[in-house]
């Protein structure tokens, strides 16, 4: 699925999408999300990493520039430990670059999980 660029979009409007993905997709593999900067605030972080962890065949999530924030950030990645085939996780498009205490908070949130590949550069 690609819904990149849908800065129209409302954390709760993102919330209910991420609540019927799993109905509706579950042989999605590759989910791309970028440019969508409300999918940064914590709701709809949480609700993007629960539906993550039910499309038992998800391999890819881009969220490049989604103006996550260090909580957010690491609540979308400690809910995708349960993620079990996702495999490469894009989260790159930080103003600064997502700084050591976002980028340990990510690690230590993902520890556990299937992802082998975690982008987090500037934009």
């Amino acid at each position: 699925l690609d819904a990149a660029s849908n800065a129209h979009i409302s954390a709760t409007g993102w919330h209910a999408l991420c609540a019927a993905l799993p109905a509706t997709s579950a042989s999605m593999r590759y989910l791309r999300l970028n440019r969508n900067p409300s999918l940064g605030a914590l709701e709809a972080s949480e609700a993007l990493g629960g539906a993550a962890r039910a499309l038992p065949a998800l391999r890819v999530l881009l969220v490049n520039e989604c103006g996550f924030a260090e909580d957010s950030a690491a609540a979308l990645a400690a809910a995708l430990r349960g993620a079990p085939r996702l495999h490469i996780l894009g989260m790159s498009g930080w103003r600064r670059g997502p700084g050591d205490a976002v980028a340990a908070r990510i690690a230590e949130g993902l520890v556990g999980s299937a992802v082998e590949w975690l982008e987090l550069s500037a934009a």
